[in-house]
């Protein structure tokens, strides 16, 4: 059985999460604007989007070991987080403010022609 997660271990998306941060956080200290250069130049990469949307749910989903998401969200995000809660909190802000929830697999939209599940 396969899932949406396919193409990315956790060490992946981990990473991949990291550089999204780093490029689009790091150096922006308001979260909004931050989200929205990053939605400008991300809208129109919906396999590149798709591909963020599964590694912050897998982040976001899954345990990890003590100050990872801390460590994770301080040095690629540049924002202090007290606790890997509070650090957890931050990505799903940060999922919400760039409409993750929103994206496409636009490979599996195309191979079933655009049909929809519903």
């Amino acid at each position: 059985m396969t899932d949406e997660h396919d193409n990315l271990d956790t060490n992946d998306s981990l990473e991949a999460v990291g550089d999204f941060l780093t490029i689009y956080y790091y150096d922006e200290s308001d979260d909004v604007v931050a989200a929205s250069d990053a939605l400008e130049e991300t809208l129109p990469r919906m396999e590149y989007r798709w591909q963020l949307a599964c590694a912050f749910r897998e982040v976001l989903a899954r345990a990890w070991p003590a100050e990872t998401l801390k460590e994770l969200v301080r040095h690629k995000a540049n924002r202090f987080a007290r606790s890997d809660a509070e650090a957890r909190e931050f990505l799903q802000k940060t999922y919400n403010l760039n409409l993750f929830e929103l994206a496409v697999d636009i490979e599996k939209f195309k191979r079933e022609g655009g049909r929809s599940e519903d």
